[in-house]
């Protein structure tokens, strides 16, 4: 009797799944919304069992399957994973802004592919790549191409976009992130601008050219290191003058939040001092830096009043249009009311920088966050001179305190403690004083420096007293301890 040719089948049944075993690996099929699936599932027969059985189970529920997804096109996805941050992560405006002009770049290359209505999963990374390193842009009015740093984060906020969509089943499951390769840090900024850090003969021919709150404004970022976005929301009634303190604090209700919405408070120099008490006169409240030509009201931009007026115009807007303003519509209204207090435009810090600066023949300065890392920069290298004392721990403290209080990862108790310590006030009069008058002994006199101060600070003898009490607690002392 002849031996029968049929083969025999390895395939096995659970239910609407079949499961069987292909070159070494174990598979399961089955049909869903009218589609073929199979998928590989394990290297076990166990395994691959009990996969079919959850398949299965899922199948008779009507619930999705773990190898199933959506599909979803670019724009769609761009959509939800912006309303994500404006509602349900409450990320900050600005944040959101700048990835919704990332994620531009990403939608224009998907209508360019001449597919309407392409789906997520469909792109093809290297391709964009390629695309973006071949778009012109003007940020400043004229054409160039996107640098790698730009280029670096379009890729990191599409990898984002992508991880959002992975956790809502938008794309094929137990796949990587298309841009995990291509938004690593191993992609390196080559065309990076580099960092300008002042040094003496540079701030002094910044300073001298610079006239006005121009003057009072950067020398107070140089001589505190705070943010333009800071110095140009600061209050009068956040200075404390007497003690050389300044408090930078969240506005929330105003509409103003620190860049990380941690509040922190600075240490004052003497020579700062006498600048901010120039600058804000006899005025008791309202911004200490105003735009010129702006004339100040009869009755102070206190903060209480500038949340009064905000609330009022938001519940006028809502009645006007019978319905909840979003953000970014009370964001504009709490606007109208910085400026009606006389607040720097947005940019005003960066142009008043750009204009003092060609003034000074400066050409490569063109950022104001240039004080703020010629200060930490300088301030490392103080910390650095007092980790030689004999004092090492004392030394440590001042680092390790001034480091959180500047961050502004502080409670009010770490900065409290900064104040009355012994090595809080060792730094204050040490290092302040050490960056305080322009790197010179001495502004009183015919110096360079003299003309500087007494432009924007006030008569010779002002000036003589803040330069004795900076010498004698800096070149006396501070040279021999540090």
């Amino acid at each position: 009797m002849g031996r029968s040719s049929k083969r025999q089948s390895t395939r096995y049944r659970v239910g609407k799944v079949s499961y069987f075993q292909y070159h070494g690996s174990w598979y399961v099929y089955y049909r869903e919304a009218g589609r073929n699936v199979r998928r590989r599932v394990a290297t076990d027969k166990d395994e691959a069992a009990a996969a079919a059985a959850q398949i299965n189970a899922q199948l008779a529920t009507a619930l999705p399957t773990f190898f199933s997804f959506q599909p979803i096109a670019i724009d769609d996805l761009v959509k939800l994973y912006l309303d994500f941050h404006e509602y349900t992560a409450r990320s900050a405006l600005g944040t959101i802004d700048r990835y919704r002009t990332a994620l531009r770049h990403l939608q224009s290359y998907s209508k360019e592919c001449g597919r309407r209505g392409r789906q997520a999963h469909e792109i093809n990374v290297d391709a964009l790549v390629r695309y973006l390193r071949e778009l012109k842009v003007s940020p400043s009015g004229r054409k160039r191409p996107l640098r790698d740093k730009g280029v670096r984060f379009v890729l990191e906020t599409c990898r984002s976009l992508y991880t959002f969509a992975h956790k809502r089943r938008h794309l094929p499951p137990y796949s990587e992130n298309l841009f995990s390769e291509s938004a690593s840090k191993r992609n390196r900024n080559w065309d990076a601008k580099p960092i300008f850090i002042f040094d003496e003969q540079t701030e002094l021919r910044f300073l001298q050219v610079a006239e006005g709150w121009e003057f009072a404004a950067h020398f107070t970022m140089a001589k505190t290191g705070m943010r333009p976005g800071e110095v140009s929301h600061l209050l009068v009634e956040e200075l404390d003058l007497e003690n050389g303190w300044l408090h930078v604090r969240n506005k929330a209700e105003i509409g103003w939040l620190v860049k990380t919405r941690e509040e922190r408070d600075v240490p004052l120099c003497d020579a700062l001092r006498a600048v901010l008490r120039k600058q804000i006169a006899s005025r008791k409240a309202g911004l200490v830096f105003v735009r010129s030509q702006y004339l100040p009201p009869a009755e102070p931009w206190t903060r209480r009043r500038m949340q009064r007026e905000v609330e009022l115009r938001i519940s006028q807007a809502e009645r006007k249009q019978k319905d909840t303003l979003t953000r970014q519509e009370r964001a504009e209204l709490a606007e109208s009311v910085w400026r009606d207090a006389g607040v720097l435009k947005r940019d005003g810090l960066r142009r008043s920088f750009l204009h003092v600066a060609a003034r000074a023949d400066l050409p490569d300065m063109t950022c104001p966050k240039s004080w703020r890392h010629t200060f930490f920069s300088r301030l490392s290298h103080y910390i650095v001179k007092l980790r030689t004392k004999s004092d090492a721990r004392e030394s440590a403290s001042i680092r390790n305190t001034w480091r959180s209080i500047t961050s502004g990862r502080s409670s009010c108790s770490s900065a409290a403690n900064l104040r009355s310590s012994s090595s809080g006030m060792l730094l204050q009069r040490k290092y302040a004083s050490l960056e305080a008058s322009l790197y010179c002994l001495s502004v009183a006199g015919d110096s360079p420096v003299a003309a500087v101060w007494n432009r924007n600070c006030g008569d010779t003898s002002t000036s003589a007293s803040v330069s004795r009490s900076v010498a004698s607690s800096v070149f006396n002392s501070g040279k021999n301890e540090a």
